[in-house]
């Protein structure tokens, strides 16, 4: 084999090499931005909870609205407890309900504020082992290590919603 010949097949591991570098690179900012979304912390909650409605609309197909009163204040140290009730209420709508819309409202009752995600789905069955599954265990934790309360009505559709004192 040439020096040339070997030169050639070096340069093309090193490249190869360097995509994997890329990639990994990529993978890490990805993961690294679903730990903690930088939208969250940047833009904000009403943001970052309808660019992530957006994405499941683009992703899923379904259609999705928000309404969020820009004015409700949720305290900082909850933020990431009710996106993550958020993101796992919208997962579960995805990948169970068989629903064609949803929609994520967020505002103010009673002086709590309050999350709701409604789908128009098939909703769970009282004496299904859903209601322990799905990441609704996971929910149910979140909200009350925030000191909230969390309720799943699943009469037409279903509907998480979500209750934290303001």
């Amino acid at each position: 084999m040439s020096h040339a010949a070997a030169g050639a097949g070096v340069v093309d591991r090193l490249q190869g090499m360097a995509g994997i570098i890329d990639e990994t690179i990529a993978e890490t900012r990805s993961l690294s931005a679903s730990l903690r979304p930088i939208g969250l912390e940047q833009l904000g909650l009403k943001s970052a909870v309808e660019t992530m409605v957006a994405g499941f609309a683009l992703r899923t197909g379904m259609q999705a609205r928000t309404s969020i009163d820009g004015s409700v204040h949720v305290p900082t140290a909850h933020k990431l407890a009710v996106y993550r009730i958020v993101q796992e209420a919208l997962t579960n709508v995805a990948r169970h309900s068989g629903a064609s819309e949803v929609e994520v409202l967020l505002g103010k009752i009673d002086g709590n504020v309050r999350i709701e995600i409604h789908d128009n789905g098939v909703g769970l069955s009282v004496d299904s082992d859903q209601r322990a599954r799905l990441g609704i265990v996971g929910m149910r934790e979140r909200a009350r290590a925030i000191g909230g309360r969390l309720e799943i009505d699943s009469e037409e559709g279903t509907s998480v919603i979500l209750e934290i004192p303001q």
